[in-house]
C-alpha cells in the first residue's frame, strides 16, 4: 500500500506537467481547434520529427507508473459488477463500478448489498442517497404510467359517447315523410301477411 501511495503521488506530479495536446495547424485554422489531437503524418512535418520549439505530442515520459495505471482518481482499482455474485470479486482497495446494462431493480439490490458489506462504489458519494433517488424515480414513473392509462380510457369513453350522440342526432334529423312511408310499408306488409294466412286456412 505504501508503494501504491507513492506511485499515486508520482502520477499526480506527472499529470501536473502533462501538456495539452493540440492538433497541428490548429492556430491557422479555427475549425481544427475544436477537434481533438491527431497524429501528424506529413513527410517533413516538424512535430512528427520532434524538432525543437514545435507542439508537444504524446510520449512515454508523460505516462503514469505501471503499478497505478488502472487506478481511478480516488486511488482505487475499479471492478465491473453486473450481478450480486460479482460482488465477491471486489476486494480491499478496490471500488465497484455498476455495468451500464444493469437495470434499476437489480441496481438497487446490488447497492443495498454493497452498503451492507461496506464496499466502495465508484462515482457515488453516498450510497443511501443514491438508492432513495432511484426508488423515488421508480415511483414517479409508475404514477406517470397510471395517469397515461387513465387518460387513454377517458379518451375512449369520450369517443364512444360522441359516436352515440351523433347517431341519435342523425335519427332525429330524418324527415317525417320518410317515417310515414316506412309506417305505410309496414302496414301493407302486415295486410299481405294476414291475407296469406287466411288463404292458407281455407
Amino acid at each position: 500500500m505504501a508503494t501504491e501511495k507513492k506511485m499515486l503521488e508520482v502520477r499526480a506530479q506527472n499529470k501536473k506537467r502533462k501538456p495539452t495536446y493540440r492538433r497541428v495547424q490548429s492556430k491557422q485554422f479555427p475549425k481544427l481547434s475544436k477537434t481533438t489531437w491527431r497524429r501528424p503524418k506529413g513527410m517533413d512535418n516538424k512535430v512528427r520529427l520532434g524538432r525543437r520549439g514545435q507542439l508537444t505530442k504524446p510520449e512515454v515520459g508523460y505516462g503514469s507508473p505501471k503499478e497505478v495505471r488502472a487506478f481511478n482518481k480516488e486511488g482505487y482499482k475499479e471492478v465491473l459488477v453486473h450481478t450480486l455474485s460479482d460482488l465477491g470479486k471486489v476486494g480491499e482497495g478496490e471500488a465497484l463500478v455498476l455495468g451500464a446494462t444493469v437495470g434499476r431493480k437489480k441496481r438497487i439490490a446490488i447497492l443495498e448489498e454493497a452498503a451492507k458489506k461496506k464496499l466502495i462504489v465508484a462515482g457515488v458519494k453516498s450510497v443511501s442517497e443514491y438508492i432513495t433517488s432511484l426508488k423515488e424515480r421508480k415511483k414517479k414513473e409508475s404514477k406517470a404510467k397510471k395517469s397515461l392509462a387513465e387518460k387513454a380510457k377517458e379518451a375512449e369513453k369520450k369517443k364512444a359517447d360522441t359516436a352515440k350522440s351523433e347517431k341519435e342526432a342523425e335519427k332525429k334529423k330524418e324527415s317525417p315523410e320518410k317515417k310515414e312511408s316506412q309506417v305505410k310499408d309496414e302496414t301493407k306488409q302486415e295486410k299481405q301477411n294476414s291475407k296469406k294466412k287466411e288463404e292458407a286456412k281455407k
